[in-house]
């Protein structure tokens, strides 16, 4: 029998992060058996996040579903989460006639390891990162 979240986009992780310093936290391993596709994430900020920029994926720099190689292009600057459950999402376009190499979707396979890179730290200490995504059978 399929697992409760095979095949269906949900939330899979929902992890504190420090912005208040620069350092890699993980978000997911990806299970045994499975493949997952991210949809989205989304911060809520526990105060504070201006001058903070961070990206998220799994390479060496942990920029390639967020960040200089994923679908922002660039680092993802914080600046305008400024108070208390200020929030972001961050997601792929839904669709474009000619995506961008940098605008496609990722597939991770089992035991790879999604991390948040905070590359820039100058926000609260505690802020919420929901993962969502989709896993499938390997």
């Amino acid at each position: 029998m399929a697992d409760l979240l095979e095949n269906v986009d949900g939330i899979l992780s929902v992890t504190d992060v420090d912005f208040s310093g620069t350092g890699q936290t993980i978000l997911y391993t990806v299970p045994v058996g499975k493949t997952l596709v991210i949809t989205k994430v989304i911060i809520v900020v526990g105060g504070d996040a201006a001058e903070t920029d961070i990206t998220i994926g799994v390479t060496a720099t942990w920029d390639n579903w967020a960040g200089a190689n994923g679908i922002a292009g660039a680092d993802i600057a914080l600046d305008n989460l400024d108070a208390a459950k200020d929030m972001i999402e961050i997601s792929p376009a839904t669709f474009v006639a000619t995506p961008a190499a940098n605008n496609v979707l990722q597939r991770y396979t089992a035991g790879e390891v999604i991390k948040i890179d905070v590359v820039a730290g100058n926000g609260n200490a505690s802020n919420d990162v929901y993962l969502y995504g989709t896993l499938q059978a390997a």
